[in-house]
Formats: structure tokens, sequence, C-alpha cells
């Protein structure tokens, strides 16, 4: 009877031990099944540049916007205002340099973008895409001419191409959110300044392209964005800068009257709310921002400013969720590296 009553015991224990590693097992599958689900493919466009830096950078542009607008639930791209934050400027157009960087700032795939010939109606442009998972890379090249007259037909052909051979689902795609080409050389030389932080010639440009068309959201979005960043560099070194704080304000409600649902210029409002410290305004264009887009890492280090009960009420629990959340979404964002 002991021998039997052992043998059951032992029979017991084994299956015990069997099922626990085979729930263990499930979990680990579960865990992976679902961790993989929730991660986006990620890939971002790089302008190699040409003789037109202003061009290759209203290009990318495009590309960076259509591939995020196409399915927003599979592909996150990175635009050039969250890639640039790191990269090392002087290695901008080198491939070796910009596939290391792709990377370790978490990229699928790297898009190059390059002019190849320009006309006064046309440009050729070659697209390259790099898987950076695969042993050999390159993995699709596409070339298009861009009309001037109408580029919403190269932007739309050519991305359409991309996310055919990445099996990227979509319905359709949206028009390009670029502006009209009759500004593109102001408006590309314009954000290549700001890129580089060379606010002065980045607010020239801007001004100038305003003065073809004083309504053209981008431009006055992009220097609404200049004169804030001068504004922050006046008031750091305790020079005076309500004029310019003023100004900036000025062009902000005027881009929000050209497109008052923009997410990334209520972001612009809400750091100027937070730099005059009027906290109260600053958490209502913050929250208007949140409401309109959740994919913008320097929206979530935004309300890193604000006093924690403000951004608890939109849902974070304390400073580090909201600096994990930006850097989940942008792993190049050094100022949510060090806050």
């Amino acid at each position: 009877g002991m021998s039997q009553n052992f043998l059951r015991i032992h029979l017991f224990k084994k299956f015990i031990f069997a099922l626990l590693g085979g729930l263990f097992l499930l979990l680990i599958v579960v865990f992976f099944v679902h961790y993989f689900a929730h991660q986006r493919f990620r890939i971002a466009c790089f302008p190699l540049f040409s003789s037109d830096r202003w061009l290759d950078i209203t290009i990318t542009d495009g590309i960076n916007d259509l591939l995020q607008k196409a399915n927003s639930t599979v592909c996150l791209d990175y635009p050039l205002d969250w890639t640039f934050d790191a990269i090392d400027r002087d290695s901008v157009s080198n491939l070796t340099y910009l596939k290391y960087y792709g990377k370790r700032i978490g990229l699928d795939v790297l898009v190059t973008e390059q002019v190849i010939s320009k006309s006064d109606k046309n440009c050729v442009v070659v697209l390259k895409f790099y898987n950076l998972k695969k042993k050999e890379p390159l993995t699709l090249k596409l070339s298009d001419t861009l009309y001037f007259a109408h580029p919403d037909t190269f932007f739309k052909e050519i991305i359409h191409q991309a996310l055919n051979s990445f099996s990227i689902k979509y319905d359709t795609l949206p028009p390009v959110f670029l502006p009209s080409p009759k500004v593109w050389k102001d408006y590309g030389s314009g954000r290549y300044y700001q890129l580089i932080d060379d606010f002065t010639s980045a607010e020239k440009a801007y001004r100038a392209g305003l003065a073809v068309d004083s309504t053209e959201f981008f431009l006055l979005r992009g220097l609404a964005s200049v004169l804030l960043r001068k504004s922050f560099y006046l008031q750091s070194k305790g020079k005076y800068a309500d004029d310019t704080y003023i100004k900036t304000a000025e062009i902000i409600n005027k881009t929000l009257e050209v497109d008052s649902t923009d997410e990334l210029t209520y972001c612009l409002l809400g750091q100027l709310y937070i730099q005059r410290s009027m906290w109260n305004r600053a958490e209502k264009v913050l929250k208007k921002a949140l409401q309109l887009g959740k994919d913008d890492p320097f929206l979530y280090f935004y309300l890193t400013r604000l006093h924690s009960s403000r951004y608890r009420k939109m849902g974070f629990r304390n400073k580090e969720t909201l600096l994990k959340k930006a850097l989940k979404l942008n792993p190049a964002f050094e100022r949510a590296w060090i806050a």
C-alpha cells in the first residue's frame, strides 16, 4: 500500500510540475504575442542633400507625412523634427552613419531621399528603402518624376508602391500635407535652418515666403516656432523678451485661424504659456493637443512641465510615465533622456 501511495504522490507531483510548466510557457507566448502585436512598424525618411537642400527637405517632409498618415495604427514614422534632435549633423548625408543611427533609434526601415536631376518644371527623385533588421539591407529602390505644378501625384504613387512592398494595408492616401509649391523654396530653407538651429536664417526664410502668401499655414507655424525659440533664448540670457512673446502669440493665433485642428500649433501655444507661467491656459491648450494627436513625444515632454495634479487629470500617473511615453515614441529625444 505504501509503495502505491508513494507512486501516486510522485505522479501527482509530476503532473503539477508539468501543468505549471505549461502555464508558464503559455504566459510567455501570450506576452510576446501581445508585445509584438502592439509594436508598430518604425520608418523614417532622411534627405541625402543635393545642391538644393530646400527641395530635399520639402520632399522628405512630404514622404514622412504620408508614411505616417497611411496607417498610423500599424506604422510609426519619425519626422525630421524627431530624428534631427540627436543626429550628427556633419554626417547627415552619410549612408553608413544613417544606418548606424537608424538602428540606434529603433527603426525597422530607413528611407533615403535623393534628387538626381532638376529643371524649372520637375525633378527626378530616388527613394531607397533599407531594412535594418536584415544583413542585406537594401530592400527597395523607387524612382519617379515630381512635377511642381501637381506634386500630389508623385507622393501618392511612390508611397503606394512603398506600402504595397512592405504589405502595409491602407484605405486611401490623403493629400500630402505641404505648402503650395510657389513657396517651397522659402519653406524648405526655413525648415533646414530651423533643424540646424540657425533661427535667424530660418526666420528670414519664413518671412520671405509670407511676403508671397501671408496666410500660408506651414510658413506661419514655422515662424511661430522660430520666434518662440528666440523668446526662450532672450529670456534665458536675462534680456527683455516681452515684445517677442507678444509677436509669437500673434503668429500662433494667426496659424490657428488658418487651421484650428493642428496639434503641433497647440503645443507651441502650450510652450508659450508655460514659459509665461500661465498654467491654466497651458493645461487647456495641451489637453486640446492631446485630443488631436497622441503620437507627439514633445507633447508628453511639455506636459511634465505642468504640476502633477494637472496631468493626472489627463490620465498620467507621474512625470516618469510621461517621459517613458515620449521616449517610446522617439528614442532620439535627448531632452527626455536627461529630464
